[in-house]
């Protein structure tokens, strides 16, 4: 019976001659084929299905399969994984009784060319559905997230979602949001921050440096906060990274068909060494320390709270990122995190930009030693590939450890590419 509800539900949801195929085996095939029905199958079907798959998800490794996407990869799969059980249980009790089946009359001839067909034609749709989706740069609904809001200490703490860690300071005279994420974690954050305070808007928003993933939910927080502020060299960055998407988006043949880049909102009040501003009884300090991550970092800290938010010039045991085409300096940046390092109190809390897998976004001074010390044995091991004769492809291949930190795993491309550049001064 259940074999036979099988067939049903199989009939209804993939049509009648793949019924015959995977239900009814003895009609087409001779009975010694049909115990192998299943090796076939997996063969002929499955195999070219995981190809597709890997294919498609290697074209764009770092994106996230819309939600639509994902439905009807799983939907497929499991129609294929269940045809193929279906196939091992029935293929004993039809074979020798399927040759009276006459739902269709299908000669040996006619199902090698209907299958084949079919088989083609499904494997050509899964490819080119995966292409259309990453290939042709559609970008990928955002996943769900799961927020966390945490407090520091002293009426500080901090929130995530998808992005750059954001920091806050929330107390009877308002809030300050370090960081934005994106539109729709941004949402999220600010009915966070104003559900949490009880207040109708936020006293500002600070940026840590131009990157979209801590300030494309600005246009979010705008309506809602009285002002933003980032370094001077924010603004620019902002604009030009904007222009620079439109003009490739221009250039795209076939055109492009999402949507087009959103125009970014930038700071309204920027600093160019330091700046401070008081609320209530806190005092935020802002301080650029020179070219590191980018040209624009700065380094907010809470003073009374002694909780520091330290922007991408903190990735915690992970391979940073490193914009030299926006003013980064590797070098520098590991000078200035051993300044900040010594500026700061000895118990002061550190908020990191980002962290590796399972790692806290939170830490000490000798987290900031640790990354200060990578940044330096980067530059150093690169220095002894170029010294070596090793091309900037070569060097930027390397998946070698660096000694001493293990924990950041093996080299990758993102950080090799900049540390040559810095190094041999292209």
């Amino acid at each position: 019976m259940a074999a036979a509800r099988a067939e049903v539900f199989f009939r209804a949801a993939a049509g009648d001659r793949l019924a015959v195929v995977f239900f009814r085996p003895g009609l087409l095939f001779p009975r010694a084929l049909v115990f192998r029905l299943p090796l076939v199958f997996a063969v002929a079907v499955l195999v070219p299905f995981a190809t597709v798959f890997r294919r498609a998800v290697a074209l764009r490794r770092d994106a996230v399969l819309r939600a639509d996407v994902r439905a009807r990869v799983v939907l497929r799969a499991a129609a294929f994984f269940a045809a193929f059980f279906a196939t091992l249980t029935s293929a004993i009790d039809y074979g020798a009784a399927a040759a009276g089946y006459d739902l269709l009359m299908l000669t040996r001839r006619h199902f090698l060319a209907t299958s084949t067909a079919t088989l083609a034609v499904t494997t050509l749709d899964r490819y080119s559905f995966f292409t259309r989706a990453f290939a042709q740069g559609q970008a990928p609904a955002p996943p769900p997230v799961t927020p966390v809001f945490k407090e520091i200490r002293r009426n500080t703490g901090y929130w995530t979602a998808r992005g750059g860690t954001i920091g806050w300071l929330i107390n009877p005279a308002g809030i300050v949001a370090v960081d934005s994420q994106f539109p729709d974690t941004a949402a999220l954050c600010v009915d966070q921050l104003l559900k949490t305070s009880g207040k109708s808007e936020i006293a500002a928003l600070i940026n840590t440096h131009h990157h979209g993933d801590h300030t494309a939910g600005n246009g979010v927080f705008r309506p809602k906060t009285k002002q933003i502020i980032g370094h001077a060299n924010v603004p620019k960055y902002m604009k030009s990274t904007y222009d620079q998407a439109v003009a490739r988006r221009a250039q795209q043949n076939p055109p492009a068909t999402t949507p087009a880049p959103a125009e970014p909102v930038v700071p309204d009040k920027t600093l160019t060494d330091s700046m401070s501003v008081d609320l209530g009884d806190e005092r935020i300090t802002m301080k650029h320390y020179g070219p590191a991550h980018t040209g624009g970092d700065i380094m907010i800290l809470f003073e009374k709270a002694n909780v520091a938010h330290m922007g991408d010039l903190m990735f915690n045991r992970l391979h940073p990122v490193i914009d030299r085409v926006n003013g980064a300096s590797i070098a520098n940046w590991s000078v200035a995190l051993d300044k900040i390092a010594k500026e700061l109190p000895a118990d002061t809390i550190y908020i990191f930009g980002h962290a590796g897998e399972n790692l806290p976004v939170t830490g000490a001074r000798a987290d900031l030693a640790h990354h200060s010390g990578y940044l330096a044995a980067l530059l150093d091991y690169v220095r002894a590939q170029v010294k070596a004769g090793k091309t900037r492809e070569q060097v930027v291949a390397s998946t070698d450890t660096i000694k001493g930190f293990e924990d950041y795993g093996p080299l990758i491309t993102r950080p090799l590419g900049p540390a040559f550049d810095e190094v041999t001064g292209a």
